[in-house]
């Protein structure tokens, strides 16, 4: 519940700081009545709220954070073991259409540390709507009898923007990863991912991602959650995942998700979604 409240506490302080910013500038500004109407009308243009014209947008986005409260207290409420994963990742260098990235993530399960990994992420993008992926993860992880063990993970794929309505944007996703090390066999996992996100500072996303291996399907994970853009080279993720193991994987996990993504170089850019795998 903290973190419904976190992500709501945040929506609502953006909301109340940019009416005020409007209407002190009204004030200020609208002296006579010619300014007055200038002022009145780029109110209207300018704000993020809908007009009555445009109950379509305010009920999409009640029904974004509807979901994910619902998500949020269902997991909370589905009394299966607590997880996160907690991800930093930062923009190292940058040309016109490719990226390295620094990752680094942390997964505890009942507030106990569980997995830690380092690495990094190579995007080339040869076209506007397609990007391929490469990176390689080394990490740690604890067993089932709770011995730490190392392991490597190499990775390769494409994302492509399938389509996009007005702010709203829904892209695939397609890797292939290559796990070794830590005393078991190397075997290859499949993973395909479908994502929607929209427009804005504060942005709602929603995503499934379903893997498998050489011996058919492994498990699937829906998230759900909210991106705040903070300033122009950070941005914040937090969410709501569940993670739908098959049977031989142990029974499902949900957990919350966070990630920061920092990146100096992109004051002048637009901000791009999250790749990592």
């Amino acid at each position: 519940m903290e973190c419904v409240a976190a992500v709501w506490a945040v929506v609502g302080l953006e909301k109340s700081l940019h009416r005020r910013f409007i209407v002190r500038v009204g004030r200020c500004w609208a002296s006579d009545d010619v300014t007055r109407n200038v002022y009145d009308r780029s109110r209207r243009s300018a704000s993020p709220y809908p007009s009555p014209s445009a109950r379509g947008g305010r009920s999409l986005s009640s029904a974004w954070r509807a979901s994910a409260l619902v998500l949020l207290c269902a997991g909370t409420l589905a009394g299966q073991e607590r997880w996160s994963w907690h991800s930093i990742d930062f923009g190292l260098f940058e040309t016109g259409s490719a990226e390295w990235i620094v990752h680094t993530r942390l997964r505890t399960r009942q507030g106990e540390l569980q997995q830690s990994r380092w690495g990094s992420i190579l995007n080339f993008s040869p076209h506007s709507r397609v990007t391929l992926i490469g990176g390689y993860y080394y990490g740690r992880d604890e067993d089932t009898r709770e011995e730490w063990r190392s392991f490597h993970r190499l990775f390769g794929g494409a994302e492509t923007r399938v389509r996009q309505w007005g702010a709203a944007t829904l892209a695939a996703r397609g890797l292939a990863e290559r796990f070794w090390g830590g005393g078991r066999p190397a075997f290859t996992r499949l993973r395909n991912r479908i994502r929607l996100t929209m427009d804005g500072r504060i942005r709602p996303y929603l995503s499934g991602e379903w893997f498998w291996d050489t011996q058919g399907y492994l498990a699937g994970r829906y998230s759900v959650g909210l991106r705040w853009r903070c300033c122009r080279w950070a941005s914040v993720e937090i969410g709501y995942l569940y993670d739908a193991r098959s049977a031989q994987l142990g029974p499902p996990r949900h957990g919350v998700v966070t990630q920061l993504r920092l990146d100096p170089r992109r004051g002048r850019r637009q901000e791009k979604g999250s790749r990592q795998p």
